[in-house]
């Protein structure tokens, strides 16, 4: 039994006008959403400093995005492989100052 989740086809050859304001509304919030992480990563940089930030988290968060990645490059959903690309850049970027800066002792604490 196969179970289809994604019909994105079928919702473009039905789709009327108002969602396309909604459409448009959600590009805009794939590109703005992932600035978000531009100050903490502008602080990592800036400070040489990533004492309290867990590795073991933005690595999760790293392996999700990827899945959400591959997932909007085989339905061609541009929202989701925009949103997710820059994200990708972004955790990289905090994974790279974490590794760095971070104190390697203490890497994949999970503050247990």
């Amino acid at each position: 039994m196969s179970y289809k989740i994604h019909r994105a086809r079928k919702r473009k050859e039905t789709q009327k006008e108002p969602d396309l304001l909604i459409d448009k509304a959600v590009m805009v919030a794939a590109f703005v959403s992932p600035l978000a992480a531009i100050p903490q990563i502008v602080q990592l940089y800036h400070t040489q400093s990533a004492q309290d930030i867990s590795l073991a988290s933005w690595v999760i968060y790293q392996v999700v995005t990827v899945l959400w990645l591959i997932y909007g490059i085989k339905h061609k959903e541009l929202p989701i492989i925009v949103y997710q690309g820059l994200w990708l850049i972004a955790q990289s970027l905090v994974i790279i100052a974490i590794l760095l800066y971070g104190d390697v002792s203490t890497l994949w604490d999970f503050g247990f």
